[in-house]
């Protein structure tokens, strides 16, 4: 049910978040993208021609509705030439709803809303 690919609509804020947070919930085009193997991709293009991408994987625990997702490495893309960025961390998602079109979730302290616009690769 998670693998797709998904926008970002809404993110909450919390009091005393970073700039950057905040300035990342409001892009518009924040996709994340993930696989049936549980390999994941998020992307955005603050500015045409530059790209922010974050790698990953998302793995269930037990028989609830969380989440671990681990995300292994990062670039910045400027046209065809890749710079590396350390994007490691470990995030706890829980999904609160979910069905074709939309997935609410719990990331960390955070409500988070997409929209699925394609299916599973």
């Amino acid at each position: 049910m998670l693998a797709g690919e998904w926008q970002l609509l809404w993110r909450s804020q919390s009091e005393g978040e970073s700039w950057s947070s905040i300035a990342s919930a409001g892009l518009k085009d924040f996709q994340i993208i993930i696989k049936e193997d549980g390999q994941l991709k998020n992307s955005v293009s603050p500015l045409p021609g530059i790209s922010l991408i974050a790698r990953g994987s998302i793995c269930k625990k037990g028989n609830s509705n969380t989440f671990s997702v681990s995300m292994d490495e990062g670039a910045v893309q400027v046209g065809g030439v890749q710079f590396p960025l350390d994007t490691q961390g470990e995030l706890v998602m829980e999904i609160l709803y979910i069905d074709n079109k939309i997935r609410i979730s719990r990331l960390n302290q955070h409500i988070v809303v997409h929209l699925r616009i394609a299916n599973a690769t």
